[in-house]
């Protein structure tokens, strides 16, 4: 009984180191989340920048181009300057879609580590409950045995 009993205080210790380590890799692999998400959130937040710029830079030559009376030629450098800023927003707005999915997909995981951790949790408690029976049950067998 006493070796039975040395034996499951040892997994109770073994299972408690067990948790704490989880607990910690728990936390970093968050933390790790909460920076990617937290990047994407500044970068998301530039290219919005730099789309709202661009939008109003192709404004401002639209604007310029319906005032101006000027060679077709300098039209045609005109256009196909607004057609490459418009380029380079539709490649700013995938960017920001890809960065957009990129944050869905890293709180996906963030909350799935989280239900992770709560699942161990429970099999924990319930490891630590059934440890407490055995150890009853141990001690009313060592008190049997006595009387």
């Amino acid at each position: 009984i006493e070796k039975k009993k040395t034996f499951l205080q040892q997994e109770l210790a073994s299972s408690s180191s067990e948790i704490a380590d989880l607990e910690h890799e728990l936390r970093l692999r968050v933390d790790k989340k909460d920076k990617i998400r937290d990047d994407f959130e500044a970068q998301e937040s530039v290219l919005e920048s730099e789309i709202d710029q661009i939008e109003g830079d192709i404004v401002d030559l639209e604007r310029e181009v319906a005032g101006l009376e000027v060679s077709s030629k300098f039209m045609y450098h005109v256009d196909q300057s607004v057609k490459m800023q418009r380029l380079e927003i539709d490649k700013n707005e995938r960017k920001l879609m890809v960065y957009q999915q990129m944050l869905e997909e890293s709180r996906k995981e963030i909350e799935a580590a989280i239900g992770n951790k709560e699942e161990i949790l429970t099999k924990v408690t319930r490891q630590v409950s059934d440890f407490d029976i055995y150890l009853d049950e141990a001690v009313e067998a060592e008190q049997e045995f006595y009387q």
